[in-house]
């Protein structure tokens, strides 16, 4: 079958590489979540619009994306005759998961859709990963007043009260403690950065991703986050044409969750055995009781795509509010350790003065 959109590519030749999963991987491409919704808006755009490939590809190097992955994208789906997902796999664009839904949906004549949910959910990404920057600020100005300024001072302080030129020596403490904040907001800046722009396919990102997912409590947003994203993926792959097996493998997989994936077997086990979707998901450990309730209604209903994708939202209505909550009580603790901190040196230094005032 041939791809649903080449409208502009020639006939496709032999093959150059195994369908699928089987590309071989040549290279890999540094597409940080924002390029990622960028670059898959384009092609959603583009795609629902009618317009070709080498069209959409135009477009992307007049907007500034990366130079050699055009090139090599604009050969091997235009004169080569590749698919766009066979593309994607030998040039490592997007992730892994990205990049098998996308094989599926290409089969299927459902791209537009397909790219425009990876859009969002990469905008997403990156709009909550702005979200956590901007309010993990105020805790650093306070952990810089706090452990910089403060303990400077009051460290010493008894070299400052018995000194010649008191404002001198307080004036250097105040610059020391500068330079020290400003080399810590440099590290600090230097790893938000690095944070915010690690490729979309990475297996560090993974890594950390898994380790997170079992601190207590603190990891609560990205579970909620990544009840969503197995929703919203799960919905694409079945929408796809996807085998169910597959899809619930890939939504799996999607959200890095080291307890979702650790359950497929399990799910796939009940079934094999017969039984209901709904029933296969709640042996998915991790998962919200209700989110096999509405699988089930959907199945009951036939109306399984629409009660996943009002999963996604929900969830991603929860994930939203845990971050917020999250990060609000990050803050407030900061500011609860400044003021215990203030009380602190305020004590001590009521001592200190009450001792020396009396000789």
């Amino acid at each position: 079958m041939s791809a649903p959109y080449d409208y502009d590519a020639p006939p496709p030749m032999e093959s150059q590489a195994p369908q699928g999963e089987g590309v071989v991987r040549e290279s890999s491409t540094y597409m940080t979540d924002r390029d990622a919704e960028k670059f898959c808006q384009l092609f959603a755009d583009g795609l629902r619009s009618g317009i070709g490939y080498a069209r959409i590809l135009d477009f992307m190097e007049r907007q500034g994306l990366d130079a050699k992955m055009t090139a090599k994208l604009r050969v091997a789906v235009l004169e080569y005759g590749d698919r766009l997902g066979e593309s994607f796999a030998r040039f490592g664009i997007l992730d892994a998961a990205a990049r098998k839904l996308i094989l599926v949906a290409e089969e299927q004549g459902a791209l537009p859709e397909t790219f425009k949910e990876q859009s969002r959910i990469y905008g997403t990404r990156y709009n909550r990963k702005k979200k956590v920057v901007f309010g993990l600020v105020e805790p650093a100005l306070v952990f810089c007043l706090g452990v910089f300024y403060f303990r400077n001072v009051i460290g010493n302080i008894m070299e400052a009260t018995f000194s010649n030129d008191t404002w001198g020596v307080i004036g250097d403490l105040f610059v020391l403690s500068s330079i020290q904040s400003a080399i810590f907001f440099l590290f600090f800046g230097g790893c938000m950065y690095t944070w915010i722009n690690l490729p979309v396919d990475s297996s560090f990102r993974e890594a950390v991703g898994r380790l997170w997912f079992r601190v207590p409590v603190l990891s609560t947003p990205v579970r909620t986050q990544a009840v969503a994203n197995f929703a919203r993926y799960l919905r694409q792959s079945v929408r796809s044409g996807m085998d169910i097996f597959l899809s619930i493998d890939l939504a799996a997989e999607a959200t890095n969750s080291p307890w979702f994936i650790d359950s497929v077997d399990e799910v796939f086990a009940v079934l094999e055995a017969g039984y209901p979707l709904d029933q296969a998901m709640r042996q998915m450990r991790g998962l919200p009781t209700d989110f096999a309730d509405y699988i089930a209604i959907g199945e009951e209903t036939g109306r399984l795509e629409e009660n996943l994708d009002f999963l996604a939202e929900r969830y991603d209505e929860k994930a939203v509010e845990a971050y917020a909550r999250s990060l609000a009580a990050f803050v407030y603790m900061t500011r609860l350790l400044f003021i215990v901190l203030i009380l602190i040196f305020a004590v001590f230094g009521g001592v200190m003065d009450s001792f020396f005032g009396a000789f």
